[in-house]
């Protein structure tokens, strides 16, 4: 047997005053290009309690706009044919660029992931080929060498110190 289903669609409508702008779209706050003159990837993206904007990738701009970030500060991209350094960003809630840096060493190095918990502390998490990767041991497991492609974890305060 054959079953048939009837649909009825139909709109409601709501007062409007033609003479008015109609906005259906929620309105632009801020947004901007950012990178250097190469390529720059964004991966991921998280905002904390106070609505700062984090942002994570890899990038092979030599001219990637840096700004200070706390007590760990790569102020030039590591390794050159085609090497990628991680990238770390934060903008206030309003697109105010607050810090950003490299991080990485002589190799490829890829950031996939970033989260911020209740106080702030920031975590990357991502890939790196480089066997000069800037480590700093800090816990019960300390792999002290890259072989070739390995995970890696950062931690970083608010204001980007390490």
């Amino acid at each position: 047997s054959e079953t048939r289903v009837r649909f009825l669609l139909g709109t409601k409508t709501n007062p409007y005053t033609h003479s008015q702008a109609l906005v259906i779209d929620p309105q632009l706050i801020w947004g901007t290009f950012f990178g250097g003159s190469s390529d720059d990837v964004f991966t991921s993206a998280v905002t904390d309690n106070a609505n700062n904007l984090f942002i994570t990738g890899s990038t092979q701009s030599v001219d990637f706009p840096v700004q200070d970030a706390g007590s760990f500060f790569q102020g030039t991209i590591g390794g050159t044919g085609g090497a990628t350094d991680v990238q770390i960003v934060k903008f206030d809630n309003l697109g105010t660029l607050v810090w950003s840096t490299y991080y990485g060493g002589g190799g490829m190095d890829m950031a996939t992931t970033i989260d911020v918990n209740a106080a702030g502390d920031i975590f990357v998490g991502g890939n790196t080929a480089s066997q000069d990767f800037p480590l700093q041991n800090n816990g019960n497991f300390f792999q002290g060498s890259n072989v070739f492609m390995d995970g890696f974890i950062l931690k970083f305060d608010n204001q980007g110190a390490r």
